[in-house]
């Protein structure tokens, strides 16, 4: 097992995905997440970081949420 696993419970793997694919990913997901925390203020300000239902039709139209799924799939 990856020593760096066993010490933190997770670990790094640079260089896996090309930096325009994080990218691309990096906006859609910062775009969900404000628009969650607007949604979900008083949840927010209490301490709730988990933004559910992320790739839900409600959450994000179709071209974020493809790539969303290309990115997991």
């Amino acid at each position: 097992m990856n020593p760096a696993f066993s010490q933190n419970g997770y670990f790094v793997l640079k260089g896996l995905f090309a930096s325009n694919e994080l990218h691309e990913l990096r906006k859609v997901l910062t775009a969900y997440h404000a628009a969650w925390i607007t949604r979900n203020n008083a949840a927010y300000t209490k301490g709730a970081v988990n933004s559910a239902y992320i790739t839900s039709r409600e959450q994000l139209d179709a071209a974020a949420r493809q790539v969303l799924f290309q990115f997991i799939s």
